[in-house]
């Protein structure tokens, strides 16, 4: 299951396990709403939703998921911070298979803005609503803690300079495994999806370190780097 924190700033991707359940909704803003685990936090991870916000209701219909939370969830913070706890949980109930939008519903009521956040709440929101807060290499997958096996499958997506960024992958001794190119399919001012598969080789398994980062056009240096502590295998 994606449950989706911030990470500097800007929104980063967590997975969790859950038991088995048709209430996947609910599951996951459970999830989300109980806020990063202690791995996810030593990633750098945090959530910008208000302790004791509580989930009073959850339905979808059509492409629509329909969420009511207590008021905890608008009392205090920032026009940023409002920003991004709207779209932790815009993004979780949009991971749900056939839901595109979000109508929000604080104490059962619609409001217009929450804490002068700029993004209008009295329609169903999307993603594309909150590019603001998306990350210039936003991973997807895989997220802090994820087993990699001995192939590495990187998805997420980027809105960097020609489309392309690069990915290094350290084994648990930091040794470089992989370093390699990742293209999206659109950059430079347009965000593009990518989805890539690489394979590595490696002694030393355990906790290793990917890092997606780009290269600045001035002077070839990494600018906005992320790094994700992942589980490598022996290969």
């Amino acid at each position: 299951m994606y449950v989706y924190l911030m990470r500097g700033g800007y929104l980063g991707t967590a997975h969790r396990q859950v038991a088995a359940t048709q209430a996947l909704g609910r599951a996951a803003m459970s999830e989300l709403l109980s806020g990063p685990t202690a791995l996810e936090s030593q990633a750098g991870l945090d959530s910008q939703i208000p302790p004791g916000t509580k989930l009073l209701g959850l339905s979808v219909s059509g492409h629509v998921a329909t969420v009511n939370l207590s008021s905890e969830f608008g009392n205090s913070g920032s026009a940023s911070s409002a920003l991004a706890r709207l779209a932790q949980v815009t993004f979780t109930l949009t991971h749900l298979p056939g839901v595109s939008r979000v109508q929000f519903q604080f104490q059962g009521q619609v409001l217009t803005r929450l804490l002068s956040a700029p993004v209008r709440l009295d329609e169903p929101v999307q993603r594309s609503d909150f590019e603001g807060v998306l990350p210039p290499v936003f991973v997807e997958a895989p997220a802090p803690g994820d087993a990699v096996g001995t192939s590495l499958r990187v998805e997420g997506t980027a809105d960097v300079f020609e489309a392309q960024f690069r990915i290094e992958l350290r084994d648990s001794r930091g040794n470089l495994v992989l370093s390699e190119p990742v293209m999206a399919t659109s950059g430079s001012g347009q965000r593009g999806s990518f989805d890539a598969t690489f394979t590595y080789l490696t002694k030393y398994p355990g906790i290793g370190q990917l890092t997606a980062f780009d290269l600045s056009a001035k002077d070839g240096s990494r600018i906005d780097a992320v790094s994700i502590p992942v589980v490598l295998t022996a290969s």
